[in-house]
């Protein structure tokens, strides 16, 4: 499997992609993921640092990812909303070739993407 990278300048491309849930939360409350950290071990890393960096998950691997992502509320408020993150989606491919073809299958098994979620924390923006 092929994962697409953290370095990806579309967000859409990343092979994690965020969605952010909470009591108040609007369009204009938006999620960032900002890094990944990888296990060591014997998973290879493409082009690291690069906007086509990708991780290869080889048969019988294993890779534990710690993903770091930044909540923010871009609406002036002074009412707080309470705002956390889950996955929406976690893309894989089966070909290197690009970040299209990387990200050609999206993973959407809810018990999964549930387990990812958050806690909430409380936002306001009053400027």
């Amino acid at each position: 499997m092929y994962l697409n990278g953290d370095n990806e300048s579309t967000e859409a491309n990343r092979f994690f992609k965020t969605n952010v849930y909470g009591s108040g939360v609007t369009a204009s409350t938006t999620a960032s993921t900002t890094t990944y950290t990888i296990n060591s071990g014997t998973n290879d890393v493409t082009n690291s640092g690069a906007d086509n960096e990708y991780y290869t998950l080889d048969e019988g691997e294993s890779m534990t990812i710690t993903v770091e992502s930044i909540v923010t509320q871009a609406t002036v408020t002074t009412t707080a909303i309470l705002a956390g993150v889950d996955a929406e989606a976690i893309q894989f491919g089966t070909a290197s070739t690009n970040d299209t073809t990387r990200s050609a299958y999206a993973f959407t098994y809810t018990r999964l993407l549930d387990a990812t979620q958050s806690g909430t924390a409380s936002l306001v923006n009053p400027s």
